[in-house]
């Protein structure tokens, strides 16, 4: 797996660009050719490259971050099944921002939406609802 990230700071704005390139190699069963990732929500071959690229721009406002979320994932093979691109957005509310131990705790809340995927396009969105926490040893 290769993955550089760019990410910066530029006031209140804040942004990330992630872009992967995995290559893949998985053993399947005799006649299939592509498995269904969990993670990643979507159909991939077993052999080939994966290109994804995820784009976040947040805007921060005291303890609360909002802003856009787009996701972008392309594999690379003879099937080119798996295609798949989500919209949406994210926001994090910080808790607490403290050194220590769980000194930095984050609520997250994401819902995105399947604009291309290898099921058709979806009105039903994805959603996420997280508790994060970082702590210093």
């Amino acid at each position: 797996i290769l993955q550089p990230t760019l990410q910066g700071k530029l006031g209140p704005l804040a942004f990330q660009n992630s872009f992967s390139l995995t290559c893949l190699s998985i053993a399947l069963r005799a006649g299939d050719h592509v498995f269904q990732d969990q993670t990643l929500d979507t159909v991939l071959p077993g052999e080939g490259v994966l290109i994804g690229d995820t784009a976040t721009v947040l805007l921060q406002i005291g303890s609360l971050s909002v802003g856009p979320h787009a996701s972008w994932l392309s594999p690379v093979s003879a099937q080119r099944e798996g295609q798949v691109l989500r919209l949406g957005g994210i926001a994090l509310l910080t808790l607490k921002d403290q050194h220590g131990l769980f000194g930095r705790t984050k609520v997250v809340a994401s819902m995105s939406w399947g604009v291309v995927h290898p099921n058709g396009a979806s009105l039903i969105p994805t959603a996420m609802l997280a508790l994060t926490t970082e702590s210093d040893l």
